[in-house]
């Protein structure tokens, strides 16, 4: 029983931990990819570093020209030598309307009242191009198996 109060003890004071570190929020965006063509679905992650929630969902700017989904969120403690990490993923897939070149964030969040926002990233889109200037058809292949012994 002696062994199990520090767990314990640990675990009771795991929210304040969570809560003193609400003061070293930061806000990531990150991009799979930084050039596209209108036929990708590029995926965006937001992160969300020393707090585990947020007042309302992300708010998300310069995604006018592109179909947004949602894809998922999830939250994560980690303790890595005594020292405890927090955070909040957001994961959304985009997909372009449009080609062009365009500018994707900054993504704002706000924890306990306080406002937090991310970088920006450039996003090229394109139209797909295939080899030969037209776009191919459809590929059909025909095999056979010869009954003959070689």
């Amino acid at each position: 029983m002696i062994k199990a109060i520090p767990g314990i003890l640990c675990f009771l004071f795991l929210p304040l931990f969570t809560v003193w570190a609400a003061d070293d929020v930061t806000v990531t965006l990150r991009l799979d990819r930084l050039e596209a063509s209108l036929s990708d679905t590029v995926r965006m992650e937001i992160r969300v570093s020393g707090s585990r929630k947020s007042d309302d969902p992300p708010v998300l700017q310069g995604l006018e020209s592109f179909l947004v989904t949602s894809g998922g969120t999830s939250s994560r403690v980690e303790i890595i030598n005594g020292q405890v990490n927090s955070g909040l993923d957001y994961t959304y897939f985009i997909q372009p309307k449009k080609t062009g070149t365009f500018k994707i964030g900054p993504v704002r969040v706000t924890v306990d009242g306080k406002t937090f926002e991310s970088e920006s990233h450039t996003l090229v889109v394109r139209t797909a191009t295939h080899a030969g200037g037209s776009s191919p058809g459809p590929v059909f292949v025909q095999a056979s198996v010869s009954s003959q012994d070689m």
